[in-house]
């Protein structure tokens, strides 16, 4: 019997069952982690396969190995944390989770606002996760819940409750109280009574009431906090640094300050930390 009699299909391997061969491209180079082609493959991954008599070209088994294998990664705890910060900042998300098991992603939980579709939003997902982290997220691991904007108001963030000034002689005491789900949460800052340090000293003791319900591992400090004129209306400027496992961030809040300036530099603050700050409160 000749050998066209024993091969019926072009693409079939003659060779046995079980027999390893290199993984290598067309051109006959070994595929050292990375087969023409293949723009998932990493280094770290085994190079050969084993062939089967309806095996499919080799680069294409290349492509199928090494994809599949580059979905099994490990992570560090650190890159998942990373990881649920940038998805908390994806444009209508107000919180993110993460969900890892034996060092891989196996639950996103995202909680955002009505602006965007679901499948948006999980495509934006899996689009950070490719560009910043070089995963690729499968779909069915994101769920996502949306909530109209007025439920958001009912104790996910922090809301300004009072704010009061005592002063005696050249000093001047302020505290900002908060309200967070069901706490009340009591800041205080002290310093010179002067106009010039007033708005400082309110955003100190925002940052002192919220320090009360987040971990001690993470750390907060304003930066600057200023309020100044913006065309014809008067804006609270608040520049906040929050440093937690995952490395260092500054944020930015505002918040008009026409009627009330003292309400609005506590409001600049809280815009600075509010779509964080359900991940960095104590449960």
């Amino acid at each position: 019997m000749s050998d066209a009699e024993l091969t019926p299909f072009p693409g079939m391997n003659r060779e046995p069952s079980h027999v390893k061969r290199p993984l290598t491209s067309p051109a006959g180079e070994r595929a050292n982690g990375q087969a023409t082609g293949c723009p998932t493959a990493t280094n770290s991954f085994q190079r050969h396969a084993i062939y089967t008599r309806l095996a499919l070209p080799t680069r294409e088994i290349a492509c199928a190995v090494l994809r599949r294998r580059a979905k099994s990664v490990r992570w560090s705890a650190m890159d998942y944390v990373a990881l649920q910060e940038k998805i908390g900042r994806i444009d209508g998300v107000e919180a993110a989770r993460v969900v890892t098991e034996n060092g891989r992603v196996d639950e996103i939980h995202v909680l955002a606002r009505r602006n965007k579709a679901p499948k948006q939003l999980v495509r934006d997902v899996q689009s950070l996760g490719q560009a910043l982290f070089g995963i690729d997220i499968d779909r069915r691991v994101v769920s996502v819940v949306q909530l109209a904007d007025a439920d958001f108001d009912g104790g996910i963030r922090p809301a300004l409750v009072d704010v009061s000034e005592a002063i005696e002689g050249a000093k001047a005491e302020v505290t900002v109280t908060l309200r967070w789900q069901d706490n009340l949460l009591l800041g205080t800052a002290a310093g010179a009574a002067a106009a010039a340090t007033r708005p400082r000293q309110i955003a100190e003791a925002t940052l002192e009431a919220i320090r009360q319900a987040i971990h001690d591992s993470d750390a907060l400090a304003i930066i600057s906090m200023d309020v100044a004129n913006l065309g014809s209306r008067k804006i609270a400027v608040a520049q906040v640094v929050l440093v937690t496992e995952a490395g260092e961030r500054m944020l930015i809040g505002s918040a008009y300050a026409d009627d009330d300036e003292t309400k609005a530099v506590v409001r600049a603050v809280l815009d600075a930390l509010n779509r964080l700050l359900p991940d960095l409160k104590v449960s």
